[in-house]
């Protein structure tokens, strides 16, 4: 009886834990800056015709607005630094997915 007792205990802790990865996880997704940078990070790599400058948000501060010409140094530097900021948010995305998928397993052994 007491076993069956922890078990179901147990079973609800690791269900608990899944329901708050997944509420981190969806927080994350619809985050407005995340949104924004995605937004940036796009717009700056399909770039490709139109006026040779371009103006967008730095990817350190959105308060700040860069205009750069779109085959410049600079222009480069800023996708690098919007892609490690992607990088970042991917792999925080993937910790918490691949925890969830552990305890998953744990609930439902295969």
């Amino acid at each position: 009886m007491y076993t069956q007792v922890f078990v179901l205990l147990d079973r609800n802790k690791i269900l608990e834990n899944i329901l708050d990865l997944e509420t981190q996880m969806s927080i994350m997704k619809k985050n407005p800056a995340h949104k924004v940078l995605q937004r940036n990070l796009r717009y700056l790599e399909e770039k490709r015709f139109g006026s040779k400058f371009v103006t967008v948000d730095s990817p350190d501060d959105s308060g700040v607005k860069l205009s750069m010409r779109r085959h410049s140094q600079e222009f480069q530097n800023t996708i690098l630094r919007y892609k490690e900021k992607q990088t970042m948010f991917d792999e925080q995305m993937n910790v918490l997915t691949s925890r969830r998928k552990r305890l998953i397993k744990q609930l439902f052994p295969s």
